[in-house]
């Protein structure tokens, strides 16, 4: 059973569901973390924005995913620090984090689904620093690549010589923490 199964299966009561328009903003860095998110449809982008203004993707979030569970932890009393905007027009519910604790205490499937998606979360966030570890480009982008291709496949061994990613050059920058020109040269050179 899958995490997107999971989550869609139970209804937590006092969630609503938002239309949002490509570019807008779920909540900004000053926001506190008091909801938990659900993507229903389109895309979402989890920013860090630097004080000049440039943004840094830290996550892509798919339909069925759930996103904002910070507030679980202590640091529901600070800001995100982070911007959560829509990628094209995005369907999202969301539910306060009083409503959707009550419902964790009640519902077996709503605890496998938290657990399943923070270690997630935390897999992911170990990969990353594996990639990012690696002070050559050349080397940091190829362990990228490898694996957003494995993530693609579940992790799936295949006899699949080549595959087919489609992710812009500027997302893999923001990704690998280069530029993306050295990223578009590296692409090139592979």
């Amino acid at each position: 059973e899958s995490l997107t199964a999971t989550v869609a299966e139970v209804r937590v009561p006092g969630t609503r569901a938002k239309r949002y328009p490509d570019g807008a903003l779920i909540w900004d860095s000053s926001d506190l973390p008091d909801r938990i998110f659900r993507l229903r449809s389109g895309c979402v982008q989890i920013l860090g924005v630097d004080a000049d203004g440039s943004e840094h993707l830290y996550r892509v979030v798919e339909p069925g995913e759930m996103f904002g569970e910070m507030c679980f932890c202590a640091h529901r009393h600070e800001p995100h620090d982070t911007e959560a905007r829509s990628v094209g027009a995005s369907d999202v519910w969301a539910v306060s984090y009083e409503a959707f604790a009550g419902q964790l205490r009640s519902e077996p499937a709503l605890v496998d689904a938290v657990l399943q998606t923070l270690c997630s979360r935390v897999s992911d966030a170990e990969q990353r620093v594996k990639i990012l570890v690696h002070h050559d480009a050349r080397e940091r982008l190829a362990r990228l690549l490898v694996n957003l291709a494995e993530r693609r496949t579940d992790g799936a061994r295949t006899d699949v010589v080549g595959m087919s990613l489609t992710i812009s050059h500027a997302s893999l920058a923001a990704m690998a923490a280069l530029s993306r020109p050295h990223v578009s040269l590296l692409m090139i050179e592979f």
